[in-house]
């Protein structure tokens, strides 16, 4: 019997995606106090822009995920407290993933980030 290997990867993934977004979810949430979790928030805000920066985008799209998650996006008194900037770079970053227009967002990105690194390479 031939088995699909694609149909297998695509669930694990799906089923890492999934344990990594619950991850970060669960780790934000287990703060009570609301300081410290606006705080962990910019954490995480701030290895999504450096998971941007070295190209891990299945990392920030997990980062993306967290944050847009029932748990975390109600939390109004939290989100009050994060700094205006990360939430805008996170609103920026949202857009990226978007599903709209057949994830064009995310492909032009890829294709912009591809030839930012291409020319850095060549330049050395």
């Amino acid at each position: 019997k031939q088995v699909n290997l694609d149909h297998w990867r695509r669930i694990y993934t799906t089923d890492y995606t999934n344990q990594l977004i619950h991850f970060f979810a669960a780790h934000i949430l287990s703060y009570t106090n609301i300081t410290t979790r606006a705080l962990c928030f910019e954490f995480y805000l701030r290895v999504l822009q450096q998971c941007f920066e070295i190209g891990n985008l299945n990392t920030a799209h997990c980062l993306v995920g967290a944050f847009g998650h029932a748990s975390i996006f109600r939390l109004k008194k939290t989100w009050a407290k994060v700094n205006p900037k990360y939430r805008s770079y996170l609103e920026e970053r949202e857009q990226i993933f978007s599903y709209q227009h057949n994830y064009r967002n995310y492909s032009e990105y890829i294709t912009h980030w591809k030839n930012k690194h291409k020319q850095v390479n060549a330049n050395n």
